[in-house]
């Protein structure tokens, strides 16, 4: 099975990058960065790359793609939950939750599900690890199950919980995320449980 995982920017592809490791090689794993396309000017680039992974022959196992904020991450998983479902595509979903609450996070969700689609979701199950929430959810069409994702909401955000800081080059990012991992061994299954 493929998994898409969308995320924030960049310390975020870090971090999955090493929770990925544990079960994936590098060639498994794939990157798409929006707002680099955007600042490159690259029309059509995130659905060339989306239409890609698709595809039965694509090599990669994973997409993690990387979007230019927030609001957008929500946007563009209700835009295309339908399609990726039909594919049999498992959706992430990784967000920090900054100033807000878990339950704040998915009523935001819920209220542009409602606007936008005949999409309900239920949360299947929820498990607190440290300063992580992770959320099993089903997308529902009335009574009917379409697809299963996950939402991966992290205690303010990333930074906070590893420690980066600005000046932090991306080998003192790794090394603070390895140490956060090896200290809190149940996040290494966040992806897989």
């Amino acid at each position: 099975m493929k998994t898409l995982i969308f995320c924030e920017g960049h310390n975020d592809v870090l971090f999955l990058r090493k929770l990925l490791g544990a079960t994936y090689i590098d060639d498994e794993i794939d990157f798409f960065d929006q707002g680099k396309a955007l600042k490159e000017n690259r029309p059509g680039a995130q659905t060339s790359a989306l239409r890609s992974f698709i595809q039965k022959s694509y090599l990669h196992k994973v997409l993690i793609k990387s979007e230019n904020g927030k609001e957008d991450i929500f946007d563009f998983f209700i835009d295309s939950l339908f399609l990726f479902s039909q594919h049999g595509i498992e959706i992430v979903i990784l967000l920090d939750i900054d100033n807000s609450t878990v339950d704040k996070k998915i009523e935001l969700l819920k209220e542009k599900i409602s606007k936008r689609n005949q999409f309900n979701i239920d949360i299947e199950e929820r498990n607190d690890i440290d300063r992580v929430c992770v959320l099993k959810s089903l997308v529902k069409i009335n009574t009917e199950e379409i697809g299963k994702f996950k939402l991966i909401f992290l205690s303010r955000d990333l930074e906070d919980i590893t420690g980066i800081n600005n000046i932090d080059d991306d080998v003192s990012k790794i090394t603070k995320i390895d140490d956060y991992i090896s200290r809190n061994r149940r996040i290494k299954n966040i992806l897989y449980n």
